[in-house]
């Protein structure tokens, strides 16, 4: 059975609205708050100066470039300096979510000079703020009649219109916005909303991309882009772009409830219930409550919490992280493999009972992998090191070397470590260097091999998430 997100227009027209407004940037606000109460004191080249340091870090900055244009007017005797005055102690007052006392402002900005087009504009986007969306299109067309080249006055518009499910309208004043300014990204991901709500994914998809390429740090365009894959069923490319969201913004809880449902469609239903869970812990239940009804999140008990790692008596004790929420079951309950879903992905399985495949990708890098096999046989461990050892040393396709071997314990539990490089000589890749990292159990339950490597030139940066990787064996039953 298909899960289905469900994603209200209203909300999420907000949501993406709130890029453009105020781009997430503290930084940004911050300068340009100082650039506006400069203005209102009549200082407008240190104002300027603000605008345009806002500007270096983000040249799509509405408010920065409004500013910009309200100074030159004042200087330039197009407006007076009156209803400039006005017109920044708004802004002052939309930083601070004061849109009564923002539109009053504005208000007398407008009463000094009718032909205030930015003041209009800016107007338009406050009574948007308070939802009420036909004093928002009056006062963004009037700013339109007066100033008809101003890109980023269509674009509000346009996301009015998508509040109304005025599609076509939305989609029109986002083609004039591109036209005007075809560089501005808030255009191109405006747009793919819009396409993505009449079901034009592939215009959609191509639409996020583009927003992304003008800028890669747009994070709402890596969520639309997962949204419009996850409807074309490319569940692998959506679970990318909901990652690339977690990893800009850990507290978003809409990309963890999304990406667990993707994992859902994939029948990766451990991570799918870790991500749902992340999600109501967050903020929304939806998809947790949505993934228990199908039977996809089943309690498990957490890994046992040790607080520290110790090394003595011969023997090194290594436990698993605390990031490592993800759990694969091996060996029918005689084993658990605990690992972190941030920095890694499930990506293939196979089992058959106690005979279990595993495959894991990282990811950041998609060639640092890792593989977890189980056999139902156990063999005693002196037998299995030597198996071990062996098979590493005389495999007749590659040439191997033997960094370190040594028991650890693992977990509670003792293990054979092996740490190794070798040269393939008899593959289509042969020359090919790889640097591999291995943990070996085996008992009365069944044998267990966790291995992870790469590249031998890329082991170095990914070690410290190998080696923590395969910390993540724990063993529960020995007999």
């Amino acid at each position: 059975m298909k899960i289905f997100k469900i994603i209200s227009i209203q909300a999420l027209s907000l949501f993406i609205f709130s890029a453009s407004f105020c781009y997430g940037q503290n930084s940004i606000k911050q300068i340009s708050i100082s650039g506006a109460e400069y203005a209102i004191q009549g200082n407008y080249e240190e104002a300027k100066s603000k605008f345009k340091e806002a500007l270096k870090i983000n040249q799509h900055y509405a408010f920065a470039e409004e500013g910009l244009m309200v100074l030159k007017d004042v200087k330039e005797n197009r407006i007076e300096a009156e209803a400039a005055t006005c017109f920044f102690k708004s802004f002052v007052y939309s930083t601070e979510k004061k849109w009564d006392e923002a539109i009053a402002e504005l208000a007398k900005a407008i009463e000094i000079h009718p032909m205030f087009a930015p003041a209009y504009h800016n107007r338009g986007k406050a009574y948007f703020w308070k939802k009420q969306f036909d004093q928002a299109l009056s006062d963004h067309n009037k700013a339109i009649k007066i100033n008809p080249t101003y890109d980023e006055t269509y674009i509000d518009r346009g996301l009015t219109y998508g509040v109304q499910e005025k599609w076509d309208e939305a989609i029109a004043d986002f083609n004039k916005a591109i036209e005007l300014n075809p560089s501005d990204p808030y255009a191109y991901h405006h747009r793919g909303f819009a396409y993505y709500k009449q079901g034009h994914y592939d215009l959609a998809i191509s639409d996020q991309t583009k927003a992304i390429d003008i800028e890669p740090t747009l994070t709402n365009a890596y969520y639309m882009r997962g949204s419009a894959y996850s409807s074309k069923d490319q569940h692998d490319k959506a679970i990318a772009d909901y990652t690339e969201v977690i990893e800009r913004k850990p507290q978003n809880a809409k990309a963890y409830a999304d990406r667990g449902i993707e994992y859902f469609h994939l029948g990766i239903h451990p991570m799918a219930c870790s991500d749902a869970k992340k999600a109501c812990e967050l903020e929304s239940c939806r998809a947790y409550e949505a993934l228990k009804k199908q039977g996809a999140c089943e309690e498990a008990s957490a890994p046992p919490s040790i607080a520290k790692t110790d090394e003595g008596h011969g023997n090194q004790v290594f436990y698993h992280s605390s990031h490592a929420t993800q759990r694969i079951i091996l060996l029918e309950g005689a084993g658990e493999f605990w690992f972190d879903p941030l920095k890694w992905q499930l990506i293939e399985k196979e089992v058959h009972g106690t005979m279990g495949a595993y495959r894991l990708q990282h990811t950041k890098e998609k060639d640092v992998e890792a593989a977890i096999s189980t056999q139902s046989v156990g063999i005693p461990f002196s037998l299995m090191k030597e198996a071990t050892v062996n098979s590493i040393q005389k495999a007749d396709w590659h040439d191997a070397q033997i960094l370190l071997q040594e028991e650890r314990l693992v977990n509670g539990h003792k293990v054979l470590s092996i740490r190794w490089d070798a040269k393939l000589t008899k593959t289509k890749a042969k020359g090919y260097e790889f640097s591999s990292f291995e943990y070996n159990w085996s008992g009365r339950a069944g044998s267990i091999k966790v291995q992870a490597g790469t590249h031998k030139f890329l082991y170095g940066s990914y070690e410290k998430d190998i080696k923590e990787l395969l910390n993540g064996l724990i063993i529960k039953k020995v007999n």
